[in-house]
Formats: C-alpha cells, structure tokens, sequence
C-alpha cells in the first residue's frame, strides 16, 4: 500500500518534512479534517474523511494518508468499517463504488457504481455479521460477501419495492432493523423470502413510525433508536423488554451524531462532547476538549482495544484517548478545505484563494478566505473568523503573491474589494473608500475578478461590472483607474494577464464580450496615450473560436493562449494588436485525433491554462478533464480524467505550476490534486542543481529526475572519468533520466556527472549521482 508520510499535530507532536515525490507521482493537496467515522483493525485505525482516510498503524506509532492520490479508487467516502473475521476494511463511496483494504492490497469492487439504476447509489453505512457486511444504501440494502468480494443480495425494504433511504442499520436476535428516512423497518435476516419487498415491515410502535431516524444501535438486551430533530434535541428512544419504546433522558447534547454501544457503557457523540453511560443511562465519562483550545466538534467515538476512545472530530481529525486526560490528535498538514477558484505559487510558498464563484460569476457567500501553506509545508487559513478585517468579504476568488515581496499576497473578492496580507495576516482592504476602485453598477460592491504584476512590481486590478474596469495600485502605493466606457456599462470582468509587452488582457466572461485588451504605452500617469480594443470572435476583430472566454495565458515565446466555450485559439503576435492595419486574429490549430483533422479541444470548454517549464500547454475544461499538449499545441501528450487518473474530477477550475518542484496542481470542484510533471520553471535555477533520488539504490529501476538545470539547457551525464553516457535537453529546468545508456543498458555501479548548459553558453550547472546497484 503506497502511503505519504504526513504529520502529527498538538499533544503529541511529530513533524516530518515535505519529500520529493516521484515524477509521475500524485500528491495529495485535500482536506483531511472532517473525520466522521472510525474502525480499528488489528494494527491499524482508520479516520474516514469525504476525501480520504487517515491510517495510525499503532505498532509503530506512524501516520499516513490513504487517498485517491496513492491508492483509493475514488473521492466522496460515505462510510466505513472493519471486519474481524477476514482482517479487512470496508470502505463504501457515494456514487455506489467499493474498497476493500486488507494488510498488502486495496480491491475494487465497481459493479453497483457501473449498474444502470435510477436514483441514490451512496453507501452510506455497514454492519458487519460473519464474512458479510451489510450495507445501508441510498435505495434500500445490499448484502456483500468479503471473503469472496462478491454481492450476494439487495433488499428493496418499502412497502411497494420503491427505493427507500438508508441510515443506518443493525442485526437484533437475528432480525434486521433499518433506520430509514420513513421509519424503522425490519425482516429476518434468515427469512428465505427477504429479498421480496413484502418481507419488511415498519415499526409502528415507534413514535413518529413514519418520520426519520438516523442511528439504530443495540445495547445487552434493548435497541436504541434515533429521532433526530433539527430544532429542538434529539430523542434517543430505546426498546424495552416488553416491546415498547420509551424516551432516555438526561443526555446533555442536543445532536446525537453516533450511539455505540458496548458490555457494560454506551457512547454517544454529541456537538460538542463526548459522553460515556453505564447500564442505567448515568453518565460515567465526558471528554469536552483534546488539551486548551481544542474543543469538540465530534462526529463518531467508539471504544477500541485496551478501553482506548477514538474520536472522529469535524475540525481536528481523529483522536485518540488512550487514558483519562490524555489525548493524541492525529490530524495531517492538509488545507483546511476543498473549495479553490485560483492557486498562486512563488519559492515553494502556496497561496489559494478558497472562495466560490457561480457559474454565472455570482456570489455564494462563501468565508473560506484564504488558505496559505509555507515552504515548510505548514498549512493555515486566514478567514473573518481569525481576522476580523475579513467581515463582509465574500468569495476570495482570485490571488497573485507579490514577485517582489513575498510576504504581500494580494486577494480579490466578490463584494468586498482587493484585500492585501501581510506574511497571512491582513493589513489593508481596498474598497472605495481608501482606493478609486468602483462599486459594481446598482449595487454597492467592490468586485475583484484578477489580479497580475508587470515587469516593474506594480498590481493591476480587474474591477468588475462598472465603466472603469482597470485600475493599478502602484509599487509606490499610488492608485490609477481607466475608464473604458466606450466598450464598457456593467459588463462582467474576469481573469486579468499582464504579458510580456506590457499589455493588459481582461477577460470578459458573461454576455460573449471577449477580451478587454489594453496599453498604457509605459506611462500610467499619462492617459493620453492610451490604446484598448475588445478582442471578439468576428473576423479582423479578434478572430477568436469564440466570444466566451475562460482562460487566458502567455506562454514563453510572447504568445498568448485563450481558453473559449469553443477550443482554444492562440495570438501568436500579440504586438501587432496595436500596429495599425496588420492582421493580428488568433489562430486556431489543427490536430489530428485518430485520423480525423479537428481543432485543438474545439468542442471543450476550457476553463485552465497552465505553461510549463517546457513551454508546453495544460488545459483544464468543464468536463472532461486535463490535457498536457505538446509547445506548439499539436502533439498531446497525457489526457487525466477523473475515471483514468486520481484526479478528483472532470470539471477543472484553475490550473497552477510550481516551478520549484514541477507539480501541476489542479483546482477542481472537489478540491485539489497534483500531478509530478517532468518539466520545472525559471524558479528552479535559484537553486543548486541535485538529482533524486540519489544515491539510485540497489534494483531501481524508476524515473530519475535532475532538477535546477538551465532552462532548455543541453545535457551531457558522464561518468567519473569523462566517458560520455547519455546526452539529452532539459525541459524546463528538469531532466527525467532512466539510468539507461545510449545503447539502452543500465549504468553500472559509480558517480556520475550531470552537466547543463543553456543554448547561449551563458549558465551552466553541474550535479552528481551515485549508483548503489
């Protein structure tokens, strides 16, 4: 089982170091906070999170993360469990998906994912009896064998065989009870008719028989059943010896969002505690907080081996409480939450913009603020709730770190103007009050929609749906705003690229406006001889595949790339915009795709564009994934779906290289993942050159990558005595060697030497790597 070494936080502290990952590696970059279920195996605990489970391996006291990026099948964990008698783990998914994980494999089992049934196919709770595992689904319950990974039967428990929502679900004295969105219903388990729906019946002795309950639990000789009620406190009715059901009282939470229940207690794990009951229902344990300032927020507690508590906690992650007044919080570096409209990186620093805008550029209210991780790999995340300068600033939604200061990060918002941080705290909110920028057109808000610096450190700004859609805040802290009412009323602005001529390119995403392009001619003070133009999809105006843009990018040549609601098109002399009668339309390129001729993604939405190292082009689309195309556009060179790849979904929102590393981190609609590319940025060249891994141990036989190389740079390896080896070029600033020769052998035992030199002869860079095979 593939695993990636994360860290241990507060009590009981470990911290272990980013590592490099592998080229062709992909890295996890999601929340793991939110753990809402727990098992305990033999050696190993598992904390179920919607996007992956934190694994303790308990004999030797590590942490580890388990996620699509390493080896699950899917994002969207509904529920979990382990099942003694075959030493494995049950993990279910919404969209109908299985794992099984056992000491050395993970299985998949898609067969439920794949059938052709209407409605809700989300696993949402097991019970294990025997090698079965039962399983509380979206449409009734579903019996599934372990030892042979197979399913053996479905069980349609409504009165008239319709689909009916499952909860939760136990077996009582060999009966089935399912808490339902209508109900408790049952059937015995044995009953050689279950599989037909008049099998079932509802527990009319309940309260409320027909209403929801969510948790159905057995405790020595009574069940317990759980009316939960989203004004007023949960009722945790129990089964009396007599068949009726009587409420328990004196439970001090108002949720109860678990009831587990053992020999001779039950736990129960309220909002904001976690309580222990003996046998007539007196409290005997409370667990309230993990250590000072780190209060309960639990969903899930049950009790493991040697009376040990596990916690699955909604902030700080899975817990465990070994003894009374003794807590080990186990919670990974990880961001704080999915959400992501725009990533920006700068010297391994990591900056993202967490709000959400609508698809049509409207607010969602969101306060996610912004998430930052260090060169250090330590997460964190400033929101109004940690600053309070953040009141009434919705929807960060795009960021740019100054590449001058990196300390200054620069954040536009849906409604609440430009915010700046200082090293993550906020020091300034421009709104109109302190800077020219303008309200949105009959509405008082500041709407932020992109960001970028030129050349000289000044930060340009995309002020959306008002005449003066421009303005610049300069590096000597000096305000200008351009007005463009001749193209412009209340006209929605998006993504904003400096290039490298100094040109302003505002996307205009709503209404099939097109680009915003605009020259200040070097002087910003001076308005007299500025120029702007809207560049469209007619002929001689643009010439772009289409009016509605999403991305936009400069690739290292000066070019600049457009994403449209139709395939992409490419400026490939973006200075003659402005030259009078020169045909300056974007072009299209042609592909060939299976012996068709076709333009390059013409019939996708492109919402990303990404250059790397290499100047070859990613581009992320509404729904169909990501493509890594080849510098001119022609050739394509990787295709990730979410069904192909572990990437978390089709619908790509941004898309950013980290230059240092080479990962291409991808925002999606369920949050962030990261591929290890091959090709590095300029960033890269601060560093010294080195080689990983190195020294290449005994039988490896992986990727080799040579990183902080010139950029482009031809590549010689020799060995110790000069004898030349292998020759390549650099893309970017990274090589991937094999290890193999010219003639396709492996080298043998010893050092080698790694030279690079740029096309000019102007830098060179010199690495060593040692063969231990």
């Amino acid at each position: 089982m593939k695993k990636v070494l994360v860290s241990l936080l507060l009590i009981h502290s470990l911290f272990i170091s980013a590592q490099d990952g592998a080229v062709g590696d992909w890295i996890d970059y999601m929340p793991h906070h939110n753990v809402f279920s727990v098992a305990e195996g033999s050696n190993v605990t598992f904390g179920a999170t919607s996007l992956g489970l934190i694994e303790f391996s308990k004999n030797e006291s590590a942490i580890s993360l388990l996620s699509k990026a390493n080896g699950l099948s899917d994002v969207g964990i509904t529920c979990l469990g382990y099942n003694e008698l075959t030493k494995s783990f049950l993990v279910g998914y919404q969209n109908g998906k299985i794992d099984i994980i056992t000491s050395d494999q993970i299985f998949t089992i898609s067969d439920l994912h794949r059938k052709s049934i209407g409605g809700n196919k989300s696993l949402n709770s097991v019970f294990m009896d025997s090698v079965y595992a039962y399983i509380g689904t979206g449409f009734g319950i579903i019996k599934f064998n372990l030892e042979r990974k197979e399913f053996t039967e479905t069980y349609f428990i409504t009165n008239n065989g319709d689909q009916l929502y499952v909860n939760d679900l136990t077996i009582f004295n060999d009966t089935i009870y399912a808490a339902t969105v209508k109900g408790i219903r049952k059937a015995y388990k044995n009953d050689p008719q279950i599989t037909f729906y008049e099998t079932w019946e509802t527990d009319t002795t309940l309260p409320n028989p027909q209403s929801e309950y969510s948790i159905i639990s057995m405790y020595q000789s009574d069940l317990y059943a759980n009316f939960p009620n989203d004004t007023a406190q949960d009722i945790l009715y129990h089964r009396t010896s007599t068949g009726s059901w009587e409420e328990v009282v004196g439970l001090i939470g108002k949720e109860n969002r678990s009831v587990e229940a053992y020999e001779n207690q039950v736990l129960i794990a309220h909002e904001s505690s976690i309580s222990s009951y003996n046998e007539i229902w007196e409290e005997t344990n409370r667990i309230f907080n993990y250590g000072e300032g780190t209060y309960v927020n639990s969903n899930t507690a049950i009790l493991g081996k040697e009376n040990t508590i596990w916690v699955g906690d909604r902030t700080f992650g899975m817990i465990q409480n070994p003894k009374p007044f003794w807590y080990e919080v186990i919670n990974p570096q990880s961001p704080a939450t999915f959400t992501v409209d725009e990533i920006a990186i700068r010297n391994g620093q990591i900056n993202i913009a967490a709000g959400l805008k609508q698809n049509n550029w409207s607010n969602s209210y969101n306060n996610n603020g912004m998430l930052w991780r260090t060169p250090e790999n330590t997460w964190g995340q400033t929101t109004k709730f940690t600053d309070s300068k953040l009141n009434g600033v919705f929807d960060l939604i795009t960021v740019k770190i100054n590449p001058f200061d990196q300390s200054k990060v620069f954040s536009g918002s849906i409604g609440g103007g430009l915010v700046e941080f200082t090293n993550n705290d906020v020091s300034e909110v421009y709104n109109t009050t302190n800077s020219p920028l303008q309200n949105a057109t009959n509405i008082e808000w500041v709407i932020v929609s992109g960001l970028d610096f030129d050349n000289s450190g000044n930060l340009w700004v995309a002020n959306s749906s008002n005449p003066s859609a421009l303005a610049v805040l300069t590096n000597e802290k000096e305000w200008y705003n351009f007005s463009f009412g001749q193209f412009l009323t209340d006209d929605q602005t998006g993504p904003l690229l400096v290039d490298q001529q100094n040109y302003k390119w505002v996307v205009l995403p709503k209404g099939g406006k097109g680009i915003l392009i605009f020259n200040d001619n070097g002087t910003i003070e001076d308005k007299t001889d500025d120029q702007s133009k809207i560049l469209n999809s007619a002929i001689g105006q643009g010439g772009l595949p289409s009016s509605d843009i999403y991305s936009i990018a400069e690739d290292h040549d000066g070019e600049i790339w457009v994403g449209t609601a139709e395939g992409v098109g490419v400026f490939y002399s973006p200075t003659s915009i402005f030259a009078g009668n020169t045909n300056y339309d974007a072009q299209r390129i042609i592909v060939e795709v299976n012996g068709y001729f076709q333009y390059l993604l013409g019939t996708e939405t492109v919402t990303a564009i990404a250059i790397d190292g290499a100047n070859r082009k990613w581009f992320g689309t509404k729904g169909s994934g990501v493509f890594l195309m080849s510098a001119d556009g022609t050739t394509e060179l990787h295709h990730f779906t979410a069904e192909n790849s572990p990437l978390l979904s089709n619908f790509i929102r941004c898309i950013t290289i980290n230059e240092m590393t080479g990962e291409v981190l991808f925002g999606t609609d369920n949050g962030i993942i990261a591929y290890k590319g091959t090709a590095t940025g300029e960033e890269a060249q601060t560093i010294d050159s080195y080689a990983y891994p190195n020294p290449v141990p005994e039988n490896y036989s992986g990727p080799i990558a040579i990183k902080g190389l010139p950029a482009n740079s031809a590549v010689r390896i020799t060995d110790i005595a000069g004898n030349l080896v292998f020759t390549t070029e650099s893309e970017g600033t990274q090589v991937v060697w094999n290890g193999n020769d010219m003639n396709g052998k492996p080298v043998g035992t010893g050092i080698y030497l790694v030279f690079g030199i740029d096309g000019e002869g102007n830098n060179s860079q010199i690495a060593k790597i040692m063969f231990t095979k």
